[in-house]
């Protein structure tokens, strides 16, 4: 079992079985969440922000890293992090634009768009 230390007070090493902030950060993302128009939650939703929304405490966090690690799926929650950010980005432009409204009007995402063989896409 592999955990993290910091340095107490007295110097002494305090062991936890995950990174302190992460649990933090966690429980600020929900708190944070439910404060978003409903069409930007539905959207973060469908990129799978509820894998972050989860792990609120140590021992989920724990579990879930030897999830990605026993099934070698880290680069997998590198790609969903990504995705997340740049939704985080473009309603960020949305919203200077003013124009939080039409953003429901953005087509949902589609990771496997450029291998679908549909015939708008062959003369690619």
């Amino acid at each position: 079992m592999d955990f993290y230390y910091k340095m107490d007070e007295s110097g002494k090493e305090n062991y936890q079985i995950a990174h302190p902030s992460l649990s933090k950060s966690a429980i600020e993302l929900q708190a944070l969440f439910v404060t978003l128009p409903e069409t930007l939650q539905t959207r973060l939703l469908k990129e799978d922000i509820e894998l972050f929304l989860q792990c609120d405490n140590d021992v989920d966090l724990y579990s879930f890293r030897e999830y990605l690690i026993k099934k070698n799926m880290q680069y997998t929650l590198l790609t969903l992090s990504e995705r997340i950010n740049t939704e985080l980005e473009l309603a960020l432009h949305i919203i200077k634009l003013n124009a939080l409204e039409s953003y429901k009007f953005l087509p949902d995402r589609n990771v496997n768009f450029y291998r679908i063989k549909e015939q708008k896409y062959e003369s690619i």
